[in-house]
């Protein structure tokens, strides 16, 4: 492991550590009752039963989809913010198939990655045809997307949508002991490695990572740029449409589809950034907000489930005010 690579870890880590710090201090300073319980409650409450257990490891596959959506952007040099909107995209292309198509859960998952991979291409499109400035057309998107589930959802498939339809379209889980494990989890880690290897050993990979270092550079010598970012911005919303179509499947966890999109698909962002889109760092910064996304149904009555907001925003605050500490020699 280089001394780079360490210095990263550490920088993530610390950021993590200051964020939980920032947040504790924040309800103290509003007079949240049992600020330090609320933040435990916060962070291990994925691990206190079985269906806890069974929340966290789905949370956790969708957050390792969504994470690394965007890392793959950030790798090109892309700014995606607009992961949201192709999560929403795979989500509806995944409810449309269940409802009206009366597809099976795989050919539901097909339809929701079809989804992402269209709205991430609309993306791209914009970004290589047209140079618009990336956060303001990402951002533009999901708001079209959300719009446009909306209106789907009222005017063609409330109607069609019937009681048995989510038991006939659940994902297949594996009982490990007492608690249910969802093959998405294991899918999603192997598409971190896929990644990984891809950009470690690929020769697309190598020009994704030189156009995002360097694109002057990576042109001159006779890379296609613009084609990569367009492949890119497809396989990221590819995963994130994913995401959608396996949080569809699985009932949307108590969840409307804004919620469900905003927080697995900027909490995706966030980890791409505290990961510095690396693949791999990816898997253990998902589970970390994981663990905050299934835990603010575990708070005090007291205790605003807005909590997990304030503690990936601080998170992410944090790790902006120490990125430059890793960069020093």
């Amino acid at each position: 492991m280089s001394r780079r690579t360490v210095k990263r870890m550490i920088t993530s880590w610390a950021a993590i550590l200051l964020g939980l710090a920032l947040s504790a201090g924040m309800l103290f300073l509003f007079r949240v009752p049992q600020p330090l319980h609320s933040l435990k409650a916060l962070m291990l409450s994925g691990f206190s039963s079985p269906n806890q257990a069974a929340r966290l490891i789905l949370s956790w596959a969708l957050l390792l989809l969504t994470g690394l959506s965007a890392a793959l952007c950030g790798k090109a040099g892309v700014m995606n913010l607009g992961v949201p909107g192709q999560w929403i995209a795979g989500a509806m292309a995944t409810l449309t198939g269940a409802v009206l198509l009366g597809a099976p859960w795989w050919a539901c998952v097909l339809l929701g990655m079809l989804g992402g991979f269209l709205w991430g291409a609309l993306f791209g499109w914009l970004t290589v045809r047209f140079q618009m400035h990336q956060v303001l057309s990402s951002v533009s998107l999901i708001g079209i997307a959300l719009h446009g589930a909306s209106w789907l959802w009222e005017e063609v498939l409330s109607a069609h949508t019937d009681a048995s339809l989510h038991a006939s379209l659940s994902i297949p889980q594996v009982q490990i002991g007492s608690v249910s494990l969802s093959l998405a989890l294991p899918a999603a880690l192997l598409c971190c490695l896929i990644a990984w290897i891809i950009l470690k050993a690929g020769v697309f990979g190598f020009e994704v990572k030189a156009g995002g270092a360097n694109p002057e550079a990576a042109k001159r010598a006779g890379m296609p740029l613009k084609r990569n970012i367009l492949l890119v911005c497809c396989l990221s919303g590819a995963l994130a449409g994913i995401s959608g179509a396996v949080c569809v499947l699985s009932g949307m966890l108590g969840m409307t589809l804004a919620e469900a999109s905003a927080l697995y698909g900027f909490s995706g962002v966030i980890i791409a950034l505290l990961s510095f889109h690396h693949p791999l760092a990816v898997i253990p910064l998902a589970l970390y907000a994981a663990c905050a996304a299934v835990g603010k149904d575990a708070l005090n009555e007291g205790t605003p489930q807005e909590l997990v907001w304030l503690l990936l925003s601080l998170t992410l605050y944090s790790f902006v005010l120490l990125r430059p500490v890793w960069k020093k020699k």
